[in-house]
């Protein structure tokens, strides 16, 4: 049923993150013809736009993850908070708007996801949201965490607020014993392209390696493991030699556009493949810890690339001691 509403939209928007009939995070805007976002630099937000709350609530510690959508000229972002210091437990899903992608509101209703029942695959933490819409329905593919292993659920939405989780959850799993994603995939990235859905995703390995895989879909739900996996891996001493993670994957100009995160430098970089398989790493990264930022110099990642205005835009969680805060930062050409 899904697929035949969203069909219809493929001469327009055959790419993730599309805004108006057909919408998938994380969102893009599309430009008016080819964008060569090589050309752009990016400068950290000089103070975070969407903050912890305050005590005693559900996101009182920290805040990440962020998904963003534009629908009708306002901007709905979906990000995962806790009220703990735990990175792995109590992790909850919240919605905020804006009128102009800084500021924003939550949604007094939050958290609008939230863990599974004691025993169940997400019955400690629901992580990482991404959101698709077709102008009907919100699908969330989201990671969730039983206290051993990460893996990726579906829910949907007939209003961004109300979700119901599949009864096929999870719908993907850690891979065999012995494979690069043996103990745990989280932080999918969905695509829409010519009739299969594509999703980027993190995997886990018995050495606590993080890579990012390929997968396709027919319906969103059933995924096949791309045989090419991992098709991002961490190299070499430089800033992501440790492991890379959260994916955040768009089609523009004929080409595939990865922003992604890397570990030991906790920074995001970005890649560039003819066919979301094969990536070139660019360098160095477009963001990396601030020196001179009080609320993003430790750390920097999950982000969220859009195109906004003919410019590219990232979402990215930061922190300096403590918890995460989210921030925003609009690309500016090389040479302006």
């Amino acid at each position: 049923m899904f697929l035949k509403r969203i069909g219809v939209f493929l001469p327009i928007f055959v790419a993730i993150g599309f805004w108006a009939l057909f919408m998938v995070l994380p969102s893009v805007f599309p430009p008016r013809g080819p964008l060569d976002l090589s050309s752009f630099r990016f400068v950290n937000a000089s103070s975070p736009s969407l903050e912890p709350g305050p005590s005693g609530s559900w996101d009182s510690y920290s805040v990440h993850a962020p998904s963003v959508l534009k629908i009708n000229d306002e901007y709905v972002m979906w990000y995962d908070g806790t009220n703990g210091a735990d990175p792995y437990a109590g992790w909850s899903i919240g919605m905020a708007r804006a009128s102009d992608g800084r500021s924003w509101t939550k949604e007094s209703r939050n958290p609008v996801l939230t863990p599974g029942a004691p025993g169940e695959w997400d019955s400690v933490s629901v992580h990482d949201p991404r959101v698709l819409y077709d102008n009907k329905e919100y699908w969330m593919w989201y990671s969730g965490f039983d206290g051993n292993k990460w893996r990726i659920g579906l829910a949907i939405s007939g209003d961004g607020m109300h979700w119901q989780k599949s009864e096929k959850n999870p719908i993907m799993d850690a891979g065999p014993p012995g494979s690069w994603d043996e103990a745990g995939v989280a932080y999918s990235t969905v695509l829409f392209l010519k009739d299969v859905f594509y999703m980027w995703y993190q995997g886990l390995d018995r050495n606590g390696i993080w890579r990012i895989g390929r997968a396709s879909s027919r319906d969103g739900v059933a995924w096949i493991k791309d045989e090419a996996n991992p098709v991002l891996s961490p190299e070499g001493n430089g800033w992501d030699g440790d492991k890379v993670l959260a994916p955040s994957v768009f089609f523009s100009g004929g080409s595939y556009h990865i922003w992604y995160t890397g570990a030991p430098k906790w920074a995001i970089g970005y890649a560039v493949s003819d066919d979301g398989i094969t990536w070139r790493k660019k360098e160095p990264p477009v963001v990396f810890p601030s020196d001179t930022s009080t609320w993003d110099s430790q750390q920097i990642l999950t982000a969220a690339a859009a195109i906004d205005g003919g410019k590219p835009v990232l979402w990215y969680a930061g922190r300096n001691e403590g918890g995460f805060s989210i921030g925003m930062s609009t690309g500016v050409r090389m040479q302006e």
